[in-house]
């Protein structure tokens, strides 16, 4: 049952996938993927970030492989969401075999809000979760049974993340860090495939490489913060259903049912907290015992993890934006795990609540129900409203049925927006025309507006009509 169960929660994303936003990165993310195929080469270069940064090129070469399968972004968002269903679920049910926790919490970290809006959106920063997911259930193969997959596994992630996004070394450098301290022979022993795997990662992203080893401008910043320096503390945020207004504007997380749902879910912050402590305790028995276990193992570096987040952005004080925290996504997921998996296992402490074994089904439970209602309502909404006036946008599906419609008259004709998104960021309606463009020699030239179906504010539908 726990598989279905996994398999289920995967395909929560593919629900009106037509539905997901597609403004500003995401275009340039396609337009890029475009480019280089009409070049017929790999990309080398990924978005410029907020502070200066050109991140990786991967997940460019990502939607070069989905627009070559198709133009339709619908039938892209679906690759798109089963590409990372499949591989966020099974290294998540390798995790849970190798580290022999309680199977029932794998599919919770699925049916978050959080993760639901990522596996949709076509965007960078996203592949951190399957990748960093990998990269530890990988590691926690090999440490349980010195599997030689899956320390190539691990290794292969580890080196794809910094081609996806720079915020993925919080989880790469301790993970590394770790190898070379407690596997240098490991390592050794395999040292012909390790070099494949470097090799391959140093020629496809050669271009990138050279550019982050070369001379950049200096971005300013505001010094220490000590907001940066808690900011991993706050991490479940991400296995919850607070803070979503980030995406989606106050409109579609507004009510009282949405705001009760979003409260519940705070549990998701205490089982992170409480997965630390268990994980400061298995490392403090190792070091006493001097018997370190996988779990163990997997223990530190998670923590270590969440430190090396809180210095990067303690330091830099940039820690405003939820994705930030992707990167350490999956340590995240495995604390949570940890406190669940306490429940679950050590029934001592719990009988002084009188809950006897079913702490764990009973957190477990209480999370899930409010994670699937707080989806639920964001996906009825989104569907039913087509998308936002701000933040969100429309959806995809909806701009593309514009871009559809504008294909049915001469590229020369006169096209008045009157979209705010489409105003503000004119490169989505451009890569969307790109991609529906007709080649019909006939086709009428006539003053054309893109405008809002409705006057009501809390619609994203647009439509084109002939003025």
């Amino acid at each position: 049952m726990a598989p279905a169960a996994l398999v289920l929660a995967g395909l929560v994303p593919l629900i009106w996938p037509g539905d997901i936003p597609f403004i500003n990165d995401e275009p340039q993310l396609i337009a890029g993927a475009v480019d280089a195929n009409l070049g017929g080469r790999l990309a080398t270069m990924g978005l410029l970030g907020t502070y200066g940064f050109v991140y990786g090129p991967a997940p460019v070469w990502v939607y070069q492989a989905l627009m070559a399968a198709s133009h339709d972004l619908v039938i892209v968002a679906v690759l798109h969401a089963l590409l990372m269903s499949v591989v966020t679920a099974a290294a998540l049910w390798w995790l849970s075999r190798s580290l022999g926790l309680w199977v029932w919490f794998a599919p919770l970290p699925l049916l978050s809000p959080y993760y639901w809006f990522y596996a949709r959106v076509l965007w960078d920063n996203t592949f951190l979760l399957p990748l960093g997911a990998l990269a530890l259930a990988g590691y926690a193969a090999h440490l349980q049974s010195e599997s030689p997959l899956g320390l190539r596994v691990s290794l292969a992630a580890m080196a794809a993340i910094p081609l996806v996004h720079l915020m993925g070394a919080s989880l790469v450098l301790p993970l590394a860090a770790h190898m070379l301290i407690v596997e240098r022979r490991a390592l050794w022993a395999r040292k012909y495939s390790i070099a494949a795997i470097a090799a391959a990662a140093l020629w496809l992203g050669w271009p990138y490489w050279t550019y982050l080893a070369g001379p950049r401008p200096a971005t300013p910043g505001d010094g220490p913060a000590l907001g940066g320096f808690v900011f991993p503390l706050l991490g479940g945020r991400l296995l919850g259903a607070q803070g979503l207004d980030y995406f989606f504007g106050p409109g579609p997380v507004g009510g009282r049912l949405f705001g009760g749902l979003a409260a519940l879910s705070g549990i998701a912050y205490a089982l992170v907290w409480g997965g630390l402590a268990v994980a400061l305790v298995l490392i403090a028995r190792a070091r006493w015992s001097r018997q370190w276990t996988a779990r163990a193992h997997i223990a530190a570096i998670a923590v270590a993890s969440l430190v090396c987040e809180s210095v990067i952005h303690g330091i830099s004080a940039r820690f405003q934006h939820p994705h930030y925290q992707n990167g350490v996504w999956i340590s995240l997921v495995v604390l949570a795990w940890f406190a669940v998996d306490f429940l679950a296992t050590r029934r001592g402490p719990v009988r002084i609540v009188r809950i006897g074994g079913w702490a764990a089904p009973v957190a477990a439970g209480l999370l899930a129900a409010t994670l699937v209602g707080a989806v639920g309502l964001l996906a009825f909404g989104l569907h039913r409203s087509r998308g936002t006036r701000d933040i969100y946008g429309p959806t995809i599906a909806n701009q593309q049925q514009v871009a559809r419609a504008l294909a049915r008259y001469a590229q020369t004709s006169d096209v008045q927006v009157h979209v705010n998104m489409w105003e503000r960021f004119p490169h989505t309606i451009a890569i969307l025309r790109r991609l529906n463009v007709s080649h019909r020699a006939d086709l009428p030239q006539r003053v054309l507006e893109v405008r809002y179906v409705t006057d009501d504010p809390a619609s994203g539908a647009i439509e084109m009509v002939e003025r």
